[in-house]
């Protein structure tokens, strides 16, 4: 059988502990939450009037990152050419 791109050729697949099972759960949902209330922030500051540079200079995102969130989200709408 030939390995798909998410499966390491040759290596069995190791069961995980309980105690690492849970702190990479908690890890993954909170790094969800974090990723969604940074993404409300960064609509929020746009809609207050912030640039998108302005924006990514405070988060640490290029402003091309923060143009792709706001579209994403609904909030930026690229065709309009009064933004």
């Amino acid at each position: 059988m030939t390995p798909t791109a998410t499966e390491a050729p040759n290596v069995p697949a190791v069961p995980l502990d309980p105690e690492t099972r849970k702190k990479l759960s908690r890890v993954s949902q909170t790094a969800v939450r974090s990723t969604k209330e940074r993404d409300e922030l960064i609509a929020d500051a746009y809609r207050q009037g912030a640039s998108m540079r302005e924006i990514g200079r405070i988060v640490g995102m290029t402003h091309p990152g923060i143009r792709s969130i706001l579209i994403r989200d609904g909030i930026y709408d690229p065709s309009r050419s009064d933004e």
